[in-house]
């Protein structure tokens, strides 16, 4: 198939899912039995504990990784090959869902939500993006970089405004489906490619059953552990799985340069 051909079938599922969506789907309220997770204790005066303290993990794997991208950036022989702004972006992204997950969990309602659910757009939009740019090229990636990111904030926006979730519900949704087109469609470059990619789907698959199944994992682990507690803690490790291919990438290319140029001399 061509690289055109590729493109337009993208842009038509796209354009079916966000049509259907919102032409088909009725208006998606949030549901107010949402925000009573099964961790209810209070330890030091910090409330939800679980939900509230496992945030920590988003904040280490925000930081590895940009950790991984600017210690590179500061080496004299620095050649990296792929475009770092988006991934950049997805882990200030998590390392914002840290401090705003924390604060929605310590009083969970509507109006604290939006602080949780705005650095999860910037997150989702910025690894989707680094994809796109890997596999369709940089000039794609570019083009469509502030206007996703922009599309994912407004989708909270129109959500504490409206209270209609449809828009977020794509925000979050979509490019997983598109991110699984685009793989079959499209090699990867530099990027994000097989074990890495199935690690982050896997680890976020069973983050959000975890979610599904909050009350019954914390009765299961005898009020230890909460479901919503371990959603946080897998979705944080397939953080840590794009962090840890980055900085995999970029020592083994170090090493090899090293190798290369004792070999010269």
């Amino acid at each position: 198939m061509r690289r055109d051909s590729k493109v337009l079938l993208i842009g038509m599922v796209t354009v079916i899912i966000i049509a259907g969506t919102l032409g088909l789907v009725d208006p998606i309220r949030q549901n107010p039995m949402y925000h009573r997770f099964a961790d209810q204790r209070v330890w030091a005066s910090i409330p939800h504990i679980g939900d509230v303290l496992s945030n920590i993990a988003f904040a280490a794997a925000g930081l590895f990784g940009l950790f991984a991208i600017w210690a590179d950036a500061r080496r004299p022989d620095h050649t990296v090959r792929i475009w770092l702004t988006p991934y950049t972006t997805f882990f200030i992204g998590i390392a914002l869902v840290s401090a705003g997950s924390a604060y929605y969990h310590w009083a969970p309602d509507n109006a604290s939500l939006v602080w949780d659910r705005l650095p999860m757009t910037i997150a989702f939009m910025g690894l989707f993006i680094s994809v796109v740019t890997d596999r369709m090229g940089p000039s794609t990636g570019k083009a469509l970089f502030v206007p996703l990111l922009v599309g994912g904030v407004v989708s909270v926006i129109y959500w504490s405004y409206s209270g209609d979730l449809r828009p977020y519900g794509l925000v979050q949704f979509l490019p997983i489906a598109l991110l699984v087109l685009m793989c079959w469609l499209f090699p990867a470059h530099h990027g994000l490619y097989g074990k890495y990619l199935g690690a982050i789907f896997l680890l976020y698959g069973a983050a959000k059953i975890f979610e599904y199944y909050d009350r019954q994992i914390w009765d299961l682990l005898g009020h230890t552990l909460s479901g919503h507690t371990l959603k946080h803690l897998f979705a944080a490790a397939a953080t840590a799985a794009v962090a840890w291919f980055l900085y995999k990438k970029e020592h083994h290319r170090h090493a090899h340069h090293h190798t290369h140029h004792t070999a010269r001399h």
